[in-house]
């Protein structure tokens, strides 16, 4: 009971700051800034109040509202922002690690509609660099993009460096993870920066992971970098090299029937590969 008086509390005290709110509309400052900007203070009020998202409640109405009803007594402009502008300016202001972003989190601080789109455009930046680096550096599964699978291995195209460490420290994504079985490539390692200079459209990294044996993994890379004298690099668990091996004849054989699925130059050269 106590819990129900306090909500219906809150709620008559944020109705009624919503009415006082919306009583501004007939301000002596309001319909002055009308009159001193030749705007029609009727159309004013209804421009203002199409740019509040449908979804919001009394208090987030009554806290939008109070600033663009100053805005525009300030600015004499009626028009933006968006309601969907106004929408992502309370999302990020409401995530607890993203509301850092926005320059200015109390809205009563922002002086136009004009940095109120720039302060929302910078936030909304910075979260997509945020995401991007979040995906990049995921090892929950992300990227690791399954290209082949047959009967006894799957075949990987690591689309982002914590793909690439997340299918070196195996024994395989649908696996168990463990310390015991992870490859000891450089480009399983997140702090170093090779999986940037092995992995190109062009050129990527191969992980090869058996069914039978989850632990049992190869790295192919075709062309390899110029450190290395762009040299084709093709290596087991424990970075040694496999190349004239019978399983390296088996693995090539697959690059070089994978057309679908890899650069022209990379199946071509498994082909060349195959015939020698």
């Amino acid at each position: 009971m106590k819990q129900l008086l306090e909500n219906w509390n809150r709620f008559v005290l944020q109705e009624a700051s919503y009415r006082q709110v919306m009583e501004r509309f007939g301000s002596s400052k309001f319909l002055k800034s009308s009159e001193f900007n030749q705007v029609d203070p009727e159309e004013a009020k209804q421009k203002i109040l199409e740019t509040v998202p449908e979804n919001f409640d009394v208090q987030e109405k009554a806290n939008y509202l109070d600033w663009r009803i100053s805005t525009f007594i300030k600015t004499g402009k009626y028009e933006g922002p968006s309601a969907e502008t106004v929408k992502k300016y309370y999302d990020i202001k409401s995530d607890e690690g993203s509301k850092k972003l926005l320059n200015k989190i109390n809205i009563s601080d922002i002086n136009s509609v004009e940095e109120f789109e720039e302060i929302v455009y910078n936030a909304e930046g910075s979260l997509g660099e945020k995401e991007k680096s979040r995906k990049e550096e995921s090892t929950s599964g992300e990227g690791q993009n399954l290209v082949y699978e047959d009967d006894n291995w799957k075949v990987y195209l690591p689309e982002t460096k914590g793909a690439s460490v997340a299918l070196c420290r195996g024994p395989d994504p649908d696996g168990k993870q463990g310390k015991s079985t992870r490859a000891k490539w450089c480009t399983g390692v997140m702090t170093r920066k090779y999986y940037e200079q092995y992995h190109q459209p062009d050129n990527p990294l191969i992980i090869f992971i058996s069914k039978q044996d989850p632990t049992e993994k190869y790295q192919f890379n075709y062309f390899g970098i110029p450190l290395w004298r762009n040299q084709p690099e093709f290596h087991d668990k424990k970075d040694r090299s496999v190349l004239g091996t019978e399983v390296f004849s088996e693995l090539n054989n697959i690059v070089a029937n994978l057309e679908d699925k890899l650069p022209e130059r990379v199946v071509n050269k498994a082909k060349e590969f195959a015939g020698t």
